[in-house]
């Protein structure tokens, strides 16, 4: 096809559209969450679209209705391909994008901190569960986030573990 191409892995959709990488998170039996092959499809997509010429941006979305509902907590404990997924996320040097429909939670909602334009729908619902887990907040979003929306609302959307819809989203 003239104007893109379409690639096959097994957890992603990928499409090439005027310059635009579009990266789909494909797991809608597990609302996106990510388990170890999520991570290494989705890495190696971005390596892949760092080092090809035609692309100039990367767009991430989520399939039905879904952004990522973060971790696969059947998987918690195998983490391996985190680190080089996080590795090639936060040193992309093209524009990155996302387009949230329905849930960013955890790694769902910390990736979109490494993306220069964040679109979300109505749909749109975010969390940072990491305290109701037991966890740090992981991937540098505890920099981060007071970095994008200031130090307060950071501390509130992280020790609340509260839904975030989209016009809140917006707001801060």
């Amino acid at each position: 096809h003239p104007r893109g191409r379409r690639m096959k892995r097994e957890t992603l959709i990928e499409e090439l559209r005027d310059g635009v990488a579009v990266i789909t998170l494909n797991r809608p039996e597990r609302r996106n969450a990510f388990n170890n092959r999520l991570y290494d499809d989705t890495r190696a997509a971005l390596a892949e679209a760092r080092d090809d010429d035609r692309v100039h941006a990367v767009l991430i979305t989520g399939a039905a209705g879904a952004f990522s509902a973060g971790q696969d907590i059947g998987e918690m404990g195998s983490g391996y391909a985190f680190g080089p997924f996080m590795d090639e996320l936060s040193s992309f040097d093209k524009p990155l994008l996302a387009a949230v429909n329905g849930v960013a939670v955890g790694i769902g909602l910390t990736m979109l901190l490494h993306c220069d334009v964040v679109y979300v729908g109505e749909s749109a619902r975010l969390r940072a569960p990491f305290v109701s887990l037991g966890l740090v907040p992981e991937a540098g979003s505890s920099l981060l986030l007071p970095m994008v929306i200031g130090l307060q609302r950071a501390a509130e959307v992280l020790f609340t573990n509260e839904w975030i819809n989209a016009s809140r989203a917006v707001e801060i």
